[in-house]
């Protein structure tokens, strides 16, 4: 019996992609996966409101013997109020564009073109709970290199397209209907392999200090990968990158 080729491919740090350039174009947040099983896809956007609330949202697409397609909301307000749910959806029910970033499942949409999004999460699917607001982005988008961790044919991506951005809009929330506003992120991951088997963990912050927005994190790959600690510093302002 052959169970397969136990040796991964490493993440030799010499083979990295290096080709896209400093500028990032709308595409790039727009589909990248196609339909290989074992891809993967999410976009994902948060928000510090001024009431110390906080409101997070996803949108994933798994490709697999069944493909799954599923939005995860999060909100959190300093009186202790919380809600999370998932919901999933139907192939027929959703739709990805593949010239700049259009995601639709059902009523509940996540679209934009690197300096604005529109995102929508309709209160009919999340028990009453929805939101609606625009993300305007006040950093330039930002990946180090093409924003890809390969070994050969595996990989991981990471696009930071809003490291900060002036959020407004409306929650939905309790049969009330508040506007809010404050401060959010977005970024676009996807890869072709589980994340176990390219990492062991990684370490991740995100924080402002007077104009700038500062990311740093940490990733480390599993030993079959080479092992290696893969840190990464990103410093911008409304100019762009100030340091990385």
């Amino acid at each position: 019996l052959f169970f397969g080729n136990n040796e991964l491919p490493n993440c030799d740090p010499k083979e990295q992609s290096n080709k896209l350039g400093k500028l990032v174009k709308q595409e790039e947040d727009a589909l990248r996966t196609t339909d290989r099983n074992n891809e993967y896809e999410w976009w994902y956007f948060d928000a510090k409101l001024d009431d110390g609330s906080v409101l997070v949202a996803y949108f994933w697409k798994i490709k697999n013997i069944k493909d799954f397609y599923y939005i995860g909301v999060n909100y959190n307000s300093p009186d202790g109020t919380e809600y999370k749910k998932i919901k999933f959806f139907k192939s027929k029910d959703v739709f990805f564009s593949e010239d700049s970033c259009n995601v639709q499942f059902g009523e509940n949409y996540f679209i934009g073109n690197i300096k604005n999004y529109n995102i929508n999460i309709n209160k009919n699917d999340f028990d009453g709970f929805g939101f609606t607001v625009n993300l305007s982005s006040t950093i330039p988008p930002y990946r180090p290199q093409d924003g890809i961790i390969s070994a050969k044919e595996d990989y991981f991506a990471w696009l930071a397209a809003v490291p900060n951005g002036r959020v407004n809009g409306n929650l939905f929330f309790n049969s009330d209907n508040t506007i809010i506003s404050g401060t959010g992120y977005h970024d676009h991951n996807w890869g072709n392999v589980p994340l176990q088997k390219l990492f062991d963990d990684w370490i991740w912050f995100r924080g402002t200090a007077g104009p700038y927005t500062i990311i740093v994190y940490e990733l480390n790959t599993i030993q079959s990968r080479g092992g290696y600690s893969i840190p990464g510093i990103f410093i911008g302002d409304s100019t762009g990158i100030i340091y990385e």
